[in-house]
């Protein structure tokens, strides 16, 4: 079946640190770690932005995916081989054939990705499934390491500092950061494991079940970012499939606490994902003051539509900084965001 997403992320081709680390090396390590026979192929796996090579590695018979990340410390490859295999152990991420972290090297599984409709876009379905999956990791085996995202958004805005960019709201966006994290800060001491970074490009649809992959940034964290990822990629500004996708994580009706919290986490997924597309911009990042953009709505739609060579162009990445940094502002004036404050401010816990 052919593969469709719902909405597809700004795609970058890794940089290869090892000049060896190419088709014909993929080729040869899978078919030796694998004890295979037959002849096999390896084609580069495009999308994400960890800098890892990955590769489709295809027999006669099946498909493999393998993914190398020597460049990354120890401790970083033996946290990441875990969440891969409590994934694969859960049943909500690929199987794992072959890993190795002192090799820096993962085998797994290659998932086909299904078409998801229209109609299944509007049902409630869609995001049945989306909150099951998220019931799955969130409940799964706890992580030895924690990430608290507010740390990653200042880390990520002290980058975009140093880009000397005039025309990138800063101020702004740090005092809306300053002001949710104040209001959320009660709500984040309970942490689970977290993807962190469950975006359509690391979710495969299966028809019946969603399954996540690549884990590079698990680690216990606020659930409620997942939550929100989640429903800024897929639910948009559709109350009832925001509704539906809250209340079945919850297992129960969100009370008026759990929704300003989401919408708020949901303002700093928006500003998390900008912050990371500057960031990795580099010299197209002073494309930002140029470039005219549409609303939020209207861009995620236009992506929809779009293929992935057109969201490749480099002031894509820039541009789509820009519609959520835009959105954000707006939010932050209105006064949905402001008795989302109250309401937490009301009743902490």
């Amino acid at each position: 079946m052919k593969k469709q997403v719902l909405f597809i992320l700004p795609i970058l081709l890794f940089s290869c640190s090892t000049s060896k680390i190419n088709e014909k090396y993929a080729a040869k390590i899978a078919k030796e770690k694998l004890s295979l026979t037959e002849p096999l192929t390896a084609e580069v796996l495009k999308g994400g932005y960890s800098g890892a090579p990955v590769f489709t590695i295809t027999s006669n018979s099946k498909k493999y995916v393998i993914r190398f990340i020597e460049h990354k410390s120890q401790k970083d490859r033996e946290q990441e081989i875990l969440c891969l295999q409590a994934a694969s152990d859960g049943g909500y991420g690929p199987h794992i054939y072959f890993a190795d972290s002192k090799q820096g090297i993962i085998i797994m599984e290659y998932l086909t990705q299904q078409i998801i409709t229209p109609e299944m876009r509007s049902s409630d379905k869609l995001y049945i499934l989306l909150a099951q999956l998220l019931q799955k990791i969130h409940n799964g085996p706890k992580y030895p390491n924690s990430i608290n995202i507010f740390d990653t958004i200042q880390q990520n805005l002290e980058t975009i500092k140093t880009k000397n960019n005039s025309n990138i709201p800063v101020i702004k966006i740090e005092e809306i950061i300053n002001i949710t994290h104040k209001a959320l800060a009660s709500y984040t001491t309970a942490t689970t494991p977290c993807h962190n970074d469950i975006q359509p490009n690391n979710l495969i649809f299966l028809g019946n079940g969603f399954k996540a992959v690549d884990y590079e940034t698990a680690a216990q964290s606020d659930p409620y970012f997942d939550v929100a990822t989640i429903a800024i990629f897929y639910c948009f500004f559709n109350p009832k499939t925001e509704q539906t996708l809250l209340t079945t994580y919850l297992a129960h009706q969100p009370t008026p606490q759990e929704k300003a919290r989401l919408y708020l986490m949901k303002q700093i997924a928006w500003i998390h994902y900008a912050l990371v597309f500057l960031k990795i911009s580099d010299e197209n990042i002073n494309l930002y003051s140029t470039l005219e953009v549409p609303s939020y709505g209207e861009f995620v739609l236009n992506r929809a539509k779009a293929n992935k060579g057109d969201f490749e162009r480099p002031e894509n990445k820039v541009k789509f900084a820009k519609v959520m940094i835009n959105l954000v502002i707006a939010n932050s004036e209105s006064q949905e965001f402001s008795n989302a404050l109250k309401t937490l401010e009301n009743k902490k816990g």
